[in-house]
């Protein structure tokens, strides 16, 4: 049956139109002079079935809302009633399965395909097969483990946060998490503001460990959704302004300049033992992600004396509002935060645009496959993300144009931004757009992928995975 593929979703094309380029054609000249229109039909539901298989009775009548030609897909896909495919799945998993770990049992009951029916599809396609035990750590799991443990305590944790003992329940985050982590955050701080209770993991300066907390943080806030648990809780990848409290004088800072352009902010302490209050203190003022945000890739150093020109924190609060407005629209920014660059040549052409979920900015040179670091002092360590069972990925796409930019971006983002992956960068000229992300677990990684092939195999997406700074070979959009 042929349909088309929209926002994450399969439809069957209206009843009107003959062939998918004729539905195609009708959205396009529509679409030049209305900023959407709503087509009525029918959504296969990825209800106990995976795509391009469907079952007929979890098919529903839908008002849609399609705002651009350019995100819709023509689908190739089966639909079938649930008895068949039962039967159907039920054949396939006693062919399939048997040899896998996560492999019990297989009945005539539709218990035993439960399981089933989420991870294979008819064609035999499993990316969560498992033939022997994985040594390396999964940080994915690890952290479901944490929230478990969390939710235990949540309401002695609660009790004391609403008395204001933050310690105490800060050492105890502390104590679950570190396990999962292999190493005790620099610092953990709770506090409630509003109704919601807030757990934030402050990156002290550090780039890769600021990417790592942000994709932590997004696990954690994905998977509690996902899950049912931790309600009421929100976890930041930075400490908010005021966030310990009362906003007390933040250290001294004093800025460096060289031909007029600030190169360095000295943050004075009498000794360097007091560093970590100093940046606390520090990020209590003007908030984390605001701080780094504005000033970023300003070198921010710890000295005992500095001989720059000394701000005062108002001077400095006003600057970090006029930059995040200028840059962000907004004074408020998620940290890592979101940089955009526009690069041009000399006569003040785009040649390439760059937007960045964090301060690091790599781009991969395919003729030595290595990674490289727009500043090498603070470069993306892979084997640190590796450690913790953190894949970095880049998704290749020919672009067709710099104005299919934003429309590629719309499509793909949705893919990989979810509990278990985070883009981090895309950029995109002439001739090619690319997306980096995180993935914390490869399954379920292609499971997704899998899910928008349509959209994959329009554009003839690869995908490269790297691993202790070399890249795997590059994955055509038919693999997945």
């Amino acid at each position: 049956m042929q349909g088309f593929f929209y926002n994450g979703n399969y439809y069957l094309i209206p009843e009107k139109f003959k062939c998918f380029d004729c539905f195609y054609d009708f959205l396009a000249k529509k679409l030049i002079r209305k900023k959407h229109i709503y087509v009525k039909t029918i959504l296969f539901q990825q209800k106990d079935c995976l795509p391009p298989f469907f079952i007929a009775e979890n098919t529903t009548w839908t008002k849609l809302k399609i705002e651009s030609p350019h995100v819709v897909f023509p689908a190739e896909f089966e639909v079938m009633t649930k008895n068949v495919y039962d039967k159907r799945l039920r054949e396939i998993v006693a062919n399939t399965c048997k040899g896998c770990l996560s492999f019990s049992s297989l009945d005539e009951t539709e218990e035993s395909l439960q399981s089933h029916r989420e991870e294979i599809n008819l064609n035999g396609r499993c990316y969560f097969r498992k033939e022997k035990i994985d040594p390396r750590y999964r940080l994915y799991l690890g952290l479901e483990e944490f929230l478990h443990n969390l939710e235990q305590k949540r309401a002695k944790l609660e009790e004391l946060i609403d008395k204001g003992d933050t310690l105490t329940p800060a050492d105890a985050v502390s104590f679950f998490i570190e396990p999962k982590l292999g190493f005790k955050p620099f610092k953990i701080v709770l506090f409630k503001r509003k109704k919601t209770y807030h757990c934030c993991f402050p990156c002290f300066l550090d780039i890769n460990l600021a990417l790592i907390f942000s994709f932590i943080c997004q696990v954690l806030n994905g998977l509690s959704e996902k899950i049912g648990i931790m309600h009421g809780w929100k976890f930041l990848s930075y400490l908010p302004k005021g966030g310990l409290g009362k906003n007390e004088e933040p250290p001294v800072m004093k800025f460096i300049f060289d031909n007029r352009q600030l190169k360095k902010i000295d943050i004075e302490v009498g000794d360097f033992e007091n560093a970590q209050k100093a940046y606390l203190d520090l990020c209590n003022y003007f908030g984390e992600n605001r701080f780094l945000g504005a000033y970023y890739p300003v070198w921010v150093k710890f000295e005992s004396k500095s001989y720059g020109l000394q701000v005062p924190p108002t001077q400095i609060e006003h600057s970090i509002t006029q930059v995040l407005k200028s840059i962000f629209h907004e004074q408020e920014i998620p940290l890592p935060c979101n940089i955009f660059y526009d690069l041009k040549n000399a006569l003040g052409q785009t040649l390439r645009k760059v937007y960045l979920r964090s301060p690091i900015f790599f781009i991969l040179n395919d003729n030595e496959d290595e990674l490289f670091s727009e500043n090498t002092k603070n470069e993306l360590k892979t084997d640190l993300f590796t450690e913790y069972g953190i894949t970095i990925g880049r998704l290749s796409i020919a672009a067709n144009g710099l104005k299919y930019g934003d429309i590629l971006s719309q499509i793909f983002e949705k893919a990989f931004d979810n509990f278990h992956c985070m883009v981090f960068a895309k950029e995109f000229d002439e001739k090619e757009f690319s997306l980096f992300f995180l993935s914390g677990d490869t399954a379920l990684l292609f499971d997704t992928l899998a899910r928008y092939k349509p959209a994959f195999d329009k554009f003839s997406a690869t995908l490269k995975l790297f691993e202790e700074n070399l890249p795997t070979k590059a994955i055509e959009s038919k693999d997945f």
